[in-house]
């Protein structure tokens, strides 16, 4: 279907890569047209805050919520 490679540079935490790999995964598959999306990753963190409604104040919550609000 597709795959990318990014560089970037600011990132410190292997967290906060994976939450902007995730939604990065996510945005793709909605501008290709999914309709049911099925992620796999190696933090449960990310995978828990992607299926929360709340917003809460950790590092990734940034980044994940422009994920949800489309």
């Amino acid at each position: 279907m597709g795959g990318v490679c990014l560089w970037k540079p600011h990132i410190h935490d292997a967290l906060i890569a994976e939450a902007i790999v995730s939604t990065q995964a996510i945005r793709f598959a909605q501008e290709m047209g999914f309709r049911f999306v099925e992620i796999e990753g190696d933090s449960s963190l990310v995978i828990k805050k992607l299926e929360e409604i709340c917003i809460d104040r950790s590092v990734i919550s940034n980044i994940i919520c422009g994920v949800k609000m489309n």
